[in-house]
């Protein structure tokens, strides 16, 4: 970044440049209605055109822009290699590219300054692992699953990584984030959280490690093999006085006033309804049948277990606590490790889930029906829909990226509030515990060896 006077200039790798102007310096080209963008060469939208945006009320900006960009909302004129385009609309601002809209976002939400682009060239300010105001983070286990939380973390300014754990050198070896082993982690009283993104035979082990060593946690789904491994962990975490959650992203679909719900309330509302499971998640038949994912007492089951969970989670989150589970037929690719699964569970309120999980067909697909006495509610592919005292209430699917970012923001504000953590606590996954650990461990009718069908 280069400041001359009061027009910084900003430089991106995407041959931006932004300069900043007084409002009242003259514009050409200022929109005055709503139009779309045409070269006066080709008179086609997707022509290449500069972009603008405004940090504030004082300021306008001159852009010079060398990719295709649509924009709706911008009349310009000119020559072609300097045109003016102000913008004052989010649309308008996200024409400037991800980055800049990320940093715009964020300034919306009052949680940036709003000068913060030009403050610190053009992206988020971050927590550095020495300020004492970082949340500090420490992730174990750098599988697919571990990536995806360190994303989330450092989508998070209010976190700093510094420090990973993962016994396959191969993982570790081009990494620009410390390793150290994980006692290195629980001696370390500068770390703050422990994330745990380790197959889910060994998570318990560690997370009561964490725990005892006065860690906050965050878990990888699910938390725990068993009920009473559970009710061990929870227990922990409450002497400690730590904050222990489960990273069932998932739930942060249902809206707000379910969320806030208490689950006796959730239970009573839905109870004797009758639900319906699908969940479809395509894997090659050699994903359960090599590594970790092929030994039950490492994976503690198979796709039930690692895909199928989080719509079980959210079915066991609103119906409440289990009765039974029961399997119906299950295909497996090696003995305990389940590639397709159907089954039932009832719960104590009288409801009944009807359970599907598969990934032996090429087309994903995820959706939870609960049918009451006069409540409906629908997760399809993550959107949720629902009829609730007769109010239609519609939430639209968000990436699992921004849901498992939002679960770390919860953490954050609960780890600086001292409160719960709310529906991502640990201890709100008994009854998801209870119906998985049925599913998987119970006797079905029918055992199937899977013959490779892809």
């Amino acid at each position: 970044m280069r400041v001359a006077g009061s027009n910084p200039v900003i430089r991106s790798p995407k041959s931006l440049a932004v300069q900043q102007f007084p409002a009242d310096l003259p514009c050409r080209g200022r929109p005055s209605s709503p139009a779309v963008w045409r070269s006066p060469q080709s008179g086609h939208p997707s022509a290449r055109q500069p972009s603008g945006i405004t940090t504030g009320s004082d300021r306008v900006c001159r852009v010079r822009w060398h990719k295709p960009v649509r924009r709706p909302n911008c009349r310009v004129s000119g020559p072609d290699s300097e045109r003016w385009c102000p913008s004052r609309t989010i649309a308008g601002l996200r024409a400037i590219g991800a980055e800049i809209s990320r940093v715009i976002e964020v300034n919306i939400r009052g949680n940036v300054h709003k000068d913060c682009f030009f403050e610190h060239g053009g992206s988020l300010p971050r927590r550095e692992a020495t300020d004492p105001r970082a949340v500090r983070v420490a992730v174990v286990g750098l599988g697919s699953a571990g990536q995806g939380h360190i994303a989330a973390i450092r989508d998070n300014h209010e976190m700093a990584l510094v420090g990973v754990v993962d016994e396959d050198p191969a993982k570790t070896s081009n990494a620009s984030i410390p390793v150290c082993s994980y006692d290195d982690v629980l001696r370390n009283e500068a770390i703050d959280v422990v994330a745990l993104c380790v197959p889910p035979g060994g998570r318990a082990r560690l997370v009561a490690q964490a725990v005892e060593a006065n860690k906050h946690v965050m878990v990888e789904k699910p938390p725990a093999t068993c009920v009473r491994e559970l009710e061990d962990l929870v227990t922990k975490a409450a002497a400690a006085d730590v904050r222990a959650a489960v990273m069932f992203q998932h739930r942060l679909c249902l809206p707000e006033r379910l969320l806030a719900a208490e689950p006796r309330e959730l239970a009573q509302r839905f109870a004797g309804s009758t639900a319906s499971l699908v969940v479809s998640r395509p894997r090659h038949e050699s994903h359960y049948t090599s590594g970790w994912r092929a030994r039950p007492t490492s994976s503690s089951g198979g796709v039930t277990a690692h895909l199928g969970v989080h719509y079980l989670d959210l079915a066991s989150q609103i119906l409440g606590p289990v009765d039974s589970a029961t399997v119906v037929s299950r295909v497996e690719a090696a003995p305990g490790v389940d590639t397709q699964l159907t089954g039932w569970v009832r719960f104590s309120s009288g409801a009944m889930l009807d359970v599907l999980v598969t990934s032996r067909s090429r087309y994903r697909h995820e959706q939870l029906i609960i049918l009451g006495s006069t409540d409906r509610l629908e997760i399809r592919d993550g959107a949720f829909s629902a009829d609730l005292d007769g109010e239609r209430i519609t939430r639209p699917a968000r990436p699992a990226a921004t849901l498992r970012s939002e679960v770390y923001r919860r953490m954050v504000a609960a780890i600086r509030s001292g409160e719960d953590i709310g529906v991502l606590d640990l201890a709100r996954s008994r009854p998801t515990i209870s119906a998985l650990n049925g599913l998987t461990t119970g006797a079905p009718d029918q055992v199937l060896v899977s013959d490779g069908i892809e």
